[in-house]
């Protein structure tokens, strides 16, 4: 008989975009099936899937753009006298992944940072004085400049930007974590002068 299904990602775990969901298993499976459409996976005869796709031959992809819900069984060769594991469902609400921009660095005055970027995020906002920007529960921003609205502009003045990636989370997705980035300016030596200006004739 097929043991309970179980996944290397609890269910109701909300799952960076980009991030691994991990495999499922069921001991003593021929084989692992998999639907994301809603319908129950099922099992031929033989232990191969019917309905659902072959866990072994593709692989649980990277958490998208969007909330998924996996519905998995183990196939046992029921032909064989064996049982298949019952329909086991696991959902995972989308985090917004991690933010990624121009690295905190030394820049020269009036160099543009990158935007910064969120994957799934709906907006990603960005606050300069210090404080968190937060995000509201349909993704929009709270407190913060939305990003979409206000690029971010060209550094003159050393600067620091906290940004978060924000989500639709009236349901269970998640906003990315806060990131700070700090930009500071290059000094640059100013024109040399000279106590007695050049072409000065000066006495011996």
């Amino acid at each position: 008989t097929a043991g309970v299904v179980s996944g290397n990602t609890a269910t109701t775990t909300a799952v960076k975009s980009g991030a691994a969901v991990g495999a499922f298993a069921s001991t003593n499976a021929v084989n692992v099936c998999y639907s994301t459409d809603g319908t129950d996976p099922s099992c031929n005869a033989d232990g191969t899937c019917n309905v659902g796709t072959n866990q072994a031959t593709t692989a649980v992809p990277v958490m998208g753009t969007a909330a998924i819900t996996y519905k998995v069984i183990g196939c046992a060769n029921s032909a064989a006298g064996n049982t298949d594991s019952a329909v086991a469902t696991f959902v995972y609400p989308l985090q917004a992944g991690d933010i990624a921009g121009t690295a905190t660095s030394t820049v020269a005055s009036g160099t543009t940072p990158s935007a910064f970027t969120s994957g799934g995020a709906v907006k990603v906002c960005y606050l300069t004085d210090g404080n968190s920007p937060t995000c509201n529960a349909d993704g929009t921003c709270n407190a913060g400049t939305d990003q979409a609205t206000t690029a971010v502009p060209a550094v003159t003045a050393d600067i620091t930007y906290k940004v978060i990636g924000c989500l639709d989370s009236s349901g269970d997705n998640v906003n990315s974590a806060v990131a700070t980035f700090t930009y500071t300016l290059k000094l640059t030596a100013g024109v040399v002068s000279g106590n007695t200006a050049t072409t000065t004739a000066v006495k011996s």
